[in-house]
């Protein structure tokens, strides 16, 4: 009995162990995925410009929120329109991208922070994205960073719808 015990108790071990490196493999591989490493951005914006200026064209790799942290904003400028170009191939300049907002518009922002942007660029069958940014009110400087697909889920974020 005690020897029938023994290899049950290795069983169970071995068993959890499997289930265990199953489990973090897994999300290994899932945050390995998706493209959340920060880039950096810094754009000087003014309320004469309806022209946008783009981040870098990144590959869009999942379904979640492109994530955008501004985390400097000039006190003249009073907020910013920031919309999620979605773009077909990686030299395709981002001017000749699709605004792919819930409602076709950008969204407005106005304080520092942490914002999730909502997108549909996987969902439409797009492979890159662009975060596009222009002065909604005032001239200034604005820099931060921002990642196509977002794994951060403080609870400072703000969603954009």
């Amino acid at each position: 009995m005690t020897k029938m015990k023994m290899l049950m108790n290795k069983i169970m071990l071995a068993t959890t162990a499997i289930l265990i490196m199953i489990i973090v493999s897994g999300e290994i591989m899932y945050n390995r995925a998706a493209n959340t490493g920060d880039t950096a951005w810094s754009f000087y914006l003014q309320t004469s410009s309806w022209n946008y200026s783009y981040t870098t064209v990144r590959p869009k790799e999942d379904y979640s929120k492109s994530y955008c942290n501004v985390q400097n904003k000039d006190s003249s400028l009073k907020s910013i329109f920031v919309a999620p170009f979605a773009i077909e191939t990686a030299n395709t300049a981002p001017s000749a991208g699709t605004i792919i907002s819930t409602t076709g518009e950008p969204y407005i922002i106005r304080t520092i922070g942490r914002y999730h942007i909502s997108n549909y660029t996987k969902e439409r069958g797009y492979g890159y994205e662009s975060l596009g940014m222009r002065s909604a009110n005032g001239s200034g400087i604005a820099s931060g960073k921002w990642s196509p697909d977002s794994a951060y889920s403080g609870n400072d974020i703000v969603v954009l719808p």
